[in-house]
């Protein structure tokens, strides 16, 4: 006999996406809940909260890296983010990393942001061209 279909309660769907926020895998939710990883696997609501709390997470720790690069002028952080977000790469780089540190922390804030659009635009551009050649 099939086991019967487990039904979760508001609060425990709630509490699997804070446990996901806070950086638990998917396995630890699991151990936490007193559930099996494949009930967690195959309950929509559960997976959803999942994604949710993971999702929420994310957000804030950009919103909070965005903010120490941007509002305190941390230049590592903007390097950072540079490398992470928006494909900066050493190798495409002319300048050594104290003297990108400086300019960064010199720069006036809606220069930075032209700069990251053009560094973007650049890379998107740079990936258009190798997909082109890929294909053919």
């Amino acid at each position: 006999m099939a086991r019967p279909f487990l039904k979760f309660t508001n609060q425990q769907i709630e509490q699997v996406k804070t446990l996901a926020g806070y950086g638990l895998t998917n396995d630890q939710v699991a151990t936490v809940m007193g559930i099996a990883k494949n009930t967690l696997y195959n309950n929509d609501e559960l997976l959803a909260a999942i994604k949710t709390g993971q999702a929420i997470a994310a957000t804030q720790l950009h919103k909070t890296a965005y903010e120490i690069a941007v509002k305190d002028r941390n230049p590592a952080m903007c390097m950072f983010i540079l490398k992470c977000r928006h494909g900066w790469r050493e190798k495409d780089q002319e300048l050594d990393a104290a003297v990108k540190a400086t300019l960064l922390s010199t720069i006036p804030i809606e220069k930075v942001q032209a700069l990251l659009e053009e560094r973007r635009e650049e890379n998107e551009a740079r990936q258009r061209r190798s997909t082109v050649i890929d294909v053919e």
